[in-house]
């Protein structure tokens, strides 16, 4: 009878070390972004690049904003994994412009992943937060906001043209996005595995060469040289903005 009086307390441990349920670990995520023109990293220290009918560009300015990142696991259940970052690819030459913005994202529930989604631009929730209402910490601080749009700018693509052919480019092009209808959404099919102590790296690549010549027809930038009020030109844009993003 003592032996089991004294056996007692370790099957009761035993019982509710069984019981007890393993919270996973968590670990990070890099996600990678960089610009590039037909394939070829894209610098913007006053590199030409070919366009149509012998007219050149030149890309000066290249940010853009991925918000509401998500994973999606095996069973289909998303898990959010940061709200709003602003991606900055200017400033390159053609020697950094292969190493782009790196951005880390941690205390990522551990597991197997299968997608990787976000919106390019704000979300609607995002950008109808008063400018006045946002924390201190937040990305989008590091944005603009226009009143008159009541929208942040999503996205500003700028540099200048070559239009007389005389290897000076001369007329200046700023592409602004912005406004609930030109946010989009794209999701990425692949693997990924967060481990804890771990930080893998998802690569993405944004070709500007699509963005301006989507399928080989190219945008009209003589006619669109400066757009920050067209919403068909903008929505058109962010059409081929989010087309030309893909995941390496």
């Amino acid at each position: 009878m003592s032996k089991v009086k004294f056996l007692i307390p370790f099957l009761i441990l035993f019982i509710f070390a069984c019981g007890e349920k393993t919270e996973p670990g968590t670990g990070s995520l890099e996600l990678n972004f960089s610009a590039t023109y037909d394939g070829q990293p894209l610098a913007t220290d006053g590199t030409m690049y070919d366009f149509e009918d012998g007219v050149k560009l030149r890309f000066e300015e290249i940010k853009f904003f991925v918000t509401e990142i998500e994973l999606t696991n095996n069973d289909g259940a998303t898990t959010s994994i940061s709200e709003a970052n602003l991606i900055n690819l200017g400033g390159k030459t053609a020697t950094t412009a292969v190493d782009g913005q790196s951005i880390n994202l941690n205390n990522i529930e551990a597991g197997e992943y299968t997608s990787i989604k976000f919106y390019v631009g704000l979300s609607e929730r995002l950008n109808n937060t008063a400018p006045s209402d946002l924390p201190a910490t937040s990305e989008l601080n590091d944005g603009i906001y226009w009143s008159d749009w009541e929208s942040f700018i999503f996205s500003t693509i700028a540099g200048k043209a070559d239009f007389d052919l005389d290897g000076t480019p001369e007329q200046g092009l700023t592409y602004h996005i912005g406004g609930n209808q030109s946010v989009r959404s794209k999701s990425f099919p692949g693997a990924i595995f967060i481990q804890e102590g771990e930080t893998p790296k998802v690569d993405f690549s944004i070709d500007l060469k699509d963005v301006f010549m989507p399928n080989g027809v190219a945008f009209d930038i003589e006619t669109f040289n400066i757009v920050h009020k067209n919403t068909d030109v903008m929505e058109s844009l962010a059409d081929n903005m989010t087309a030309s993003l893909t995941r390496k």
